[in-house]
């Protein structure tokens, strides 16, 4: 995605979020999902300190927008 984005100089703020946007439209979505499983692993791993965090993923749900939602935001 960076090289699709910095392929040319960018003007300004608003050409580089077209970019942005440009660049991830084109993704594949087997890749999109696949960075979604990994931020929710990597969020119930931090939320287990490191140790045996199976049991988290399931109340760990992370989106593309960086928000994290845990089953007490679901309630």
């Amino acid at each position: 995605m960076q090289q699709k984005v910095y392929k040319k100089l960018i003007k300004d703020i608003d050409e580089l979020h077209a970019r942005i946007l440009t660049a991830w439209d084109k993704m594949d979505q087997r890749i999109i999902d696949i960075v979604r499983q990994w931020c929710t692993h990597l969020r119930a791993c931090i939320k287990a300190k490191g140790r045996h965090f199976k049991h988290y993923i399931a109340s760990v749900m992370c989106f593309a927008n960086g928000t994290v939602l845990t089953t007490r935001h679901m309630c």
